[in-house]
Formats: C-alpha cells, structure tokens, sequence
C-alpha cells in the first residue's frame, strides 16, 4: 500500500506541474479519475484512525496478558483456606465458652451435692437396722430430701445439657480443624506448583508483549507513512481542481506542508512489575511445632479449647534434604519429618572402585552397591588379544563384548605383510590397522639385494627393504671384487675386494707369477713362482744361464748337463 501511494504521489505531482506549467489539460476522464482519487484518499485516512486504534487494543491486551499471570497464580487457592482458617477459630471460641458454661453448671452440681446437710438424727451410713429404729428421725428428714432432690435433679440436667453442648461444639471443631488442615495441605501444593508456573506464565507474556509491540512499531511506521502519502495527494490533487488563478500558489505549499501524526502515535508499555510468589507462607508444614504455635497453641482460644490431634500432610509435598527422595508411596504417608517421608538415594552413596553411580541417582532409592552403583569395565581382566576399551572406566559392563576390544596380535596378515609393531597394543582386527608392508616383494634396484629376513622387515623403501651389494664396487689399485660379489651384501675394500698379487713384494729367490695382476692373494704360496737362482743342480749339472729369471726348481727347469763326465771318443 505504501508503495502504491508513492507511485500516485509522484503521479499526481508530475501531473499538478504540468497543468501549472500549462504542458497538461485535464481531460474529463482524468478529471472523473482524479475525483475518484480523492475518495480513496479519505478512506485511507479513515482506515489509519481504525488500524491505529486496533493496534493499541493489541499492544494494551499484550501488557494485560502479563499481569493476568499474578491474578491466576496468587489469588486462585487463597481464599478456600482464609475461610477455613477463620471458621476453625470461630469454632473454637465458641466450643471455649461452651466449656466455661458446662464447667460452671457442673461445679454447681457437684457443689451441691458435695455440700449436703441431712438432720443430726439421721444416720451416716444408712442401714436397714438403724433406719428401722429411726423411723422418727426419716419422717423428720421427708420434708428435707423432698426439697433436695428438685434441686439436685435441676442442678443435674443442667450439667448434663451443657456437656452435651460442649461434646457436641468440640466435636465440629475437631472437624472443622480436620478440614482445614486438608486444606492448608491442598494449598501448600498447589502453591508450591502454581510458584514456577507462575514465573512461566510471565516470561512467556512478556516474551509476546515484546514482540507484538515490535510488530505494531512497523506498522505504525508505514501507517504514518500512508496518512502523510495521502495528504500530499490531497494537495496537488486541490491544485488540479483549484481555479487556474489559485492553482500556482496551492502548488507552491504542497512541498512545506506540515501533516500532524501525532494522533496516529501508539503508547508503548513496559513490561508490568509482577507479584511476588512467596512460598514462605506455607514453608512450615502442618503439625510442626512453629504452625501450631501461630495457628493453634499461641491463640487467645487454645486454653479454653484445645485442639485434637493434628492430621499433618502426606509426604508428597515433604522437601527432603540433599541426598533424600521421597517415598514411593510418599503421597499416602502423613508425616513432617525426613524419617517419615523421604527414602536414602542413590546421589549420596560412594560407589567402589570399578563401579559408577546410575545415571539419575538422586531420584533413585538406595544405599548400596547393587542398588547405586553399575559396574564398569575398567575392573575387568579381558583374555588373550583383547585389552580394555579406552573408556574402560566409564563403559559399564562385565563380560568380554562389553569391556574388550580385539587388538592385532594374532591378527593373520596376508603375503608378503608383517604385524605392525606393538600389535598387542593395537585395537582392530582388519588389515590397514594391524599389518605394514613387509620387503619380501619389494624391487630393490640394481646393485641391491633384498635384505636378510625380508619377509620379516617392515618396509616399503630402498632404504628400509634393500642392501648394497659389492657387484659395482671400485676396488682400489691391487684390488679386486671378490668372487660372487653379487651375492655380497657389503661396501667396503675389506667386504668386497680381494687383494691381488700385483704388487706382492716375494723373497729373495722368487718372483711374481705370471699374470700375477689377475691372481687374488697375499702370500708367497699364492703370488710367487721359485727361481732357479739358487736350486742346487746335482754332480755334472750347473745352473742354466740366466736362472736367476727362470721358475723352477726342478733338475730338468733349473739345470743344464756338463761336459765333466762326458767320456770323449
């Protein structure tokens, strides 16, 4: 609506501009249209007046709604127990003086008969024998029994009537006294009750005033908004009907003009300042010694009329200490006192080791293990390949599945996977969590073996699967790789090479053997050839020449014959 009226708005100016600039005329259709306009615009006004007036009904029934909750609350139970209360006491008074008028007309009967004054002559006690021989004396006395027993027999009735009154008064009263201490039970619950329902029922209407007052603040926002919309309408459009000598100066206090809002205002409301709902009225249950001083023994009337037996309330509404619940059966129990009303729970007893509270302990009986306490796991022995559940000491239970969770132990890993280490540690029982890659199947790369025990070796790296073999060691000069240096897991001159004989320093009379670069060794044995330098040759043989150089030492390697046994021709 608020954007429908400011699109007329800057119609209706635009139009009222151009009528006083003389760039529009005014057709009889728009004449008729402008006229219906004005219509609207009165009944816009009129409908700001009604949606005001219903929006401040809402915000005073939302404050209303408030206060209704203290209304409820305090004075729905009172009165029942005021009239109780007052009647037990009238009662009482009354029952007082009818005591008074019984013991009064009974103290004269007894007076009387406690005060009897027979003639001298008549015997004390009487007997047949002594009546006889004074049968002068009982005419004498006929005249006086006559006249005591008319005074006797009134004096009696009396008494009689007035105890009647005063049995029957008491008993009303006992009554009386009965109900009201009912009802007083009755009000303490409901008022103990009703108190937080009270404080809900507030919250909950404040919480409502809040929001309906914020909802009426937009809307008296927009509706202030439409009543000025529709007056500056009214403006221009009294610019379009106005004589063509009038219609400049209307247009000109169209922008200025001042539209009053305040009677479209709505009053706001704090939220009410609520009663307080005190409980310390009933804070003494009936029966205490505190209540019945303030409602019985401490009134002007309890000497004359003393109450019966005082019927306290049932243990329902009994507040028991900390630690205490109220019985099962509490709502049938009168009683006033913790023994009387209130069982031992559960909140208060110390559960052993491996064991905790139940959960809702203060409301559960008790005063024993069994019935406090849950056994938890953190006490259980769980059996090979299992180990407690990290939580063991929360977790209630006592058997392996609630206590225990499998560890790797004895987990079967598949080929060419190992246990991890500490798999007695580990809780699961499926591949990833229990097994690592083991090196059985690794490829090392050239010039590598897999290492000793592979199968065993966790790994699924070079460095953790493989050895260096000597296969591509640079033995240094003199060296060579041993023999299957493939096979040798090793990098080192004393792992991988053998010594060779090339630089083997022989004795004296030895030389190095041929090819002696190629030979593995370190002894003489191994690198070295005899020379026939100093081989002794046998009678008629000398050294061949050069023997020095030759390797020999044999006859036929090392000697030559001579001519000295030679027999000429």
């Amino acid at each position: 609506q608020e954007g429908h009226l400011g699109r007329m708005l800057a119609a209706v100016q635009k139009l009222a501009v151009g009528v006083v600039n003389g760039t529009e005329q005014l057709s009889n259709a728009t004449s008729f249209a402008l006229s219906s306009i004005r219509d609207e615009m009165k009944k816009i006004q009129d409908a700001t007046a009604v949606s005001h007036a219903e929006d401040q009904d809402e915000v005073d029934r939302a404050r209303d709604d408030v206060s209704k909750c203290d209304i409820w609350v305090l004075m729905e139970h009172a009165t029942n127990l005021t009239a109780k209360e007052g009647a037990h006491a009238t009662c009482r008074s009354s029952e007082g003086d009818l005591k008074q008028k019984k013991t009064t007309a009974c103290a004269k009967y007894l007076a009387a008969m406690r005060g009897l004054d027979p003639p001298d002559c008549m015997p004390s006690p009487v007997n047949v024998q002594s009546a006889r021989s004074a049968a002068s004396c009982m005419q004498s006395t006929a005249a006086w029994w006559q006249t005591l027993n008319v005074s006797a027999t009134d004096l009696a009735g009396s008494c009689k009537k007035a105890s009647a009154a005063h049995a029957g008064k008491k008993r009303l009263c006992d009554s009386a006294q009965t109900s009201y201490e009912a009802t007083f039970c009755s009000y303490r619950a409901q008022l103990k009750e009703s108190c937080p329902m009270h404080d809900k029922c507030r919250a909950s209407a404040a919480a409502e005033q809040e929001q309906v007052q914020a909802e009426v603040k937009v809307t008296e926002a927009s509706r202030k908004a439409q009543y000025v919309a529709a007056a500056q309408i009214e403006c221009h459009l009294e610019v379009l009907i106005g004589r063509p000598e009038q219609q400049l100066a209307l247009l000109e206090k169209c922008p200025s003009l001042q539209v009053p809002t305040l009677q479209l205002s709505v009053t706001y409301h704090e939220v009410p300042e609520g009663a307080v709902c005190d409980v310390s009225s009933v804070a003494i249950r009936p029966c205490q010694e505190p209540w019945l001083r303030a409602r019985y023994t401490g009134e002007q009337w309890y000497s004359g009329a003393p109450t019966t037996a005082c019927t306290p309330c049932d243990c329902s509404t009994f507040d028991c200490p900390t630690h205490y619940m109220l019985k099962e059966d509490a709502g049938t129990i009168p009683g006033n006192s913790v023994g009387q009303c209130c069982a031992e729970a559960c909140s208060g007893f110390s559960c052993p080791t491996h064991h905790v509270p139940k959960a809702g302990g203060a409301s559960i009986p008790g005063k024993t293990s069994s019935e406090c306490c849950d056994e938890v796991c953190s006490g259980f022995t769980c059996p090979a390949h299992y180990v407690l559940r990290a939580d063991a000491a929360i977790t209630q239970g006592n058997t392996r599945n609630q206590c225990c969770e499998k560890v790797c132990s004895d987990f079967s890993c598949p080929a060419h996977y190992v246990l991890k280490e500490g798999s007695a540690a580990i809780r699961g029982y499926f591949g990833d969590l229990c097994c690592d890659k083991a090196c059985s199947d690794f490829n090392c790369p050239a010039h590598h073996a897999l290492k000793t025990g592979a199968a065993f070796i966790r790994g699924n790296t070079d460095g953790q699967c493989c050895d260096k073999i000597c296969s591509d060691y640079s033995c240094p000069t003199h060296y060579s790789l041993k023999s299957g240096a493939s096979e040798i897991r090793a990098w080192s001159d004393d792992q991988c090479c053998d010594k060779l004989c090339s630089d083997y320093s022989c004795p004296s009379h030895y030389a190095l053997k041929s090819g002696a670069a190629a030979i593995r060794g370190n002894t003489d044995g191994l690198c070295c050839d005899k020379l026939c330098s100093d081989y002794s040759c046998p009678s008629h043989y000398a050294l061949k020449s050069g023997a020095a150089a030759i390797r020999g030492n044999t006859d036929g390697l090392c000697c030559d014959k001579v001519c000295s046994d030679y027999s000429c021709p």
